[in-house]
């Protein structure tokens, strides 16, 4: 799962499916698919996953500890770009040394001069959540199936300051449905049923306690393994 989450040297293209591409630029390389793209400011990310009952951080950038507070705070905001497609959620971190919380990070990524790159399609996503404790974030939730062996992943989002996490939330939940529904021909009609209401429904109830996150689920999702050699028509122009 950590494989969603990976350096990229600009002008290196997503051809694994797996991993967005970058130009060389070190923007998002467009896909048919994609549609209308609708950036949002981010501060961290991280990304938990469950294996066989036990919870492991994978990755987890920006957002620094007491320990490198100080280094954070001389090299200015973290420039983390957040990109909502019709089909993805897309993550670039162009310059990843000045997020990343461990020093083999901040060194490596500024010799290599790569972008660090994360994404979610919306054929692995299983939930959207917001919280609103401190500082707004999202979590999407993805299955990974490996052989009879299920992974969860929680990849967390912080959004910058004065960005309303549950519209953002919303309009990915909404997104997702609205793709499924257009791009896949395996759902039952419960299935469909589920994902209209998600296309349809109204805001995400915030939870009683601000700290924690309030979901809403996508009604049935595909896994990764299968996702990852999943493509539909390239639409018509």
């Amino acid at each position: 799962m950590s494989g969603m989450i990976d350096y990229r040297k600009p002008g290196e293209a997503g051809e694994d499916w797996i991993l967005a591409g970058v130009d060389a630029s070190g923007d998002l390389v467009p896909e048919p698919w994609d549609g209308p793209v609708t950036e949002v400011g981010g501060t961290w990310f991280q990304l938990n996953t469950l294996t066989s009952g036990k919870w492991h951080l994978d990755w987890k950038v920006g957002d620094p500890s007491p320990m490198f507070a100080s280094i954070a705070a001389t090299l200015g905001p973290p420039p983390l770009r957040v990109l909502v497609t019709a089909s993805r959620v897309v993550m670039i971190c162009p310059k990843p040394g000045r997020l990343a919380t461990g020093l083999v990070g901040m060194i490596g990524s500024a010799v290599l001069g790569q972008a660090l790159v994360a994404q979610i399609r919306y054929e692995w996503l299983r939930s959207v959540g917001w919280a609103r404790g401190g500082k707004e974030s999202l979590r999407l939730e993805v299955t990974e199936k490996t052989g009879v062996e299920k992974t969860t992943g929680l990849l967390d989002i912080g959004l910058a300051k004065g960005v309303a996490a549950e519209p953002v939330a919303r309009q990915i939940a909404r997104l997702a449905a609205t793709y499924r529904l257009a791009n896949t021909s395996d759902k039952t009609e419960a299935e469909v049923r589920a994902l209209e209401a998600v296309k349809d429904a109204g805001p995400i109830p915030a939870h009683a306690k601000k700290s924690e996150f309030s979901s809403r689920g996508l009604g049935y999702e595909y896994y990764v393994g299968g996702g990852q050699a999943f493509r539909p028509p390239v639409p018509v122009p």
